[in-house]
């Protein structure tokens, strides 16, 4: 399945862009404090290999771009904390086939910055899922690109790894589109929680 126009270009990468900000994935189960006007990613990727660099780009008002390095094969999810704004997926590195006095250097495809379907948002104290990103490569110098929604899947590996996270934060869908239920099923969890919290406190449990 292929969703969204997407430009590839062959590029030799001689140095990182120059606004880049140094990341910091988090696990699942991680306790994060975000400062005000931060929100919460969840960078789930689907890669056929190894994937050298994912460019985040912003297109609003922020400047400055993150530039994730050698994540690995298969489908993982982790947290990152941006400045609330609007983003989009970028660039990609992946293994190519170029080599300059014996060094290799990656292929690099660029995603349409033109198509609406590569952008998400991020908001402020909250967890943003814009859905997970799938990279398979195709031949020697193809790749196939697109996202999908699987809030229900991701429910899933957020419960199996653990931790607070669903309970502590209202978490939304952010991509193209619109998914209520990851918000209303994070509603559900922090209800019940406080109702337990309410249960453990009150007069009649501590007898």
């Amino acid at each position: 399945m292929f969703v969204g126009r997407w430009v590839v270009a062959l590029a030799i990468v001689l140095s990182g862009c120059g606004t880049s900000v140094p990341p910091t994935l988090h696990a699942l189960d991680k306790g994060i404090t975000l400062e005000p006007e931060q929100g919460i990613l969840v960078v789930e990727v689907d890669a056929s290999e190894t994937v050298l660099r994912l460019l985040i780009e912003p297109t609003g008002r922020l400047s400055s771009s993150v530039s994730l390095a050698n994540l690995a094969e298969g489908r993982r999810a982790r947290l990152l904390v941006l400045p609330a704004g609007t983003y989009r997926w970028r660039e990609i590195d992946m293994a190519g086939n170029v080599t300059i006095n014996g060094r290799a250097y990656p292929m690099t495809w660029v995603a349409d910055s033109d198509e609406e379907h590569w952008q998400f948002e991020v908001r402020a104290g909250i967890v943003n899922y814009p859905g997970v990103l799938v990279l398979t490569r195709v031949g020697s110098r193809g790749l196939r690109m697109y996202t999908l929604n699987r809030s229900a899947q991701l429910v899933q590996t957020i419960r199996e790894a653990g931790g607070t996270l669903l309970a502590d934060r209202p978490i939304v869908y952010s991509g193209r589109g619109r998914d209520d239920f990851l918000e209303f099923y994070a509603s559900r969890m922090r209800s019940d929680r406080a109702r337990e919290r309410a249960a453990d406190e009150s007069p009649a449990a501590s007898k």
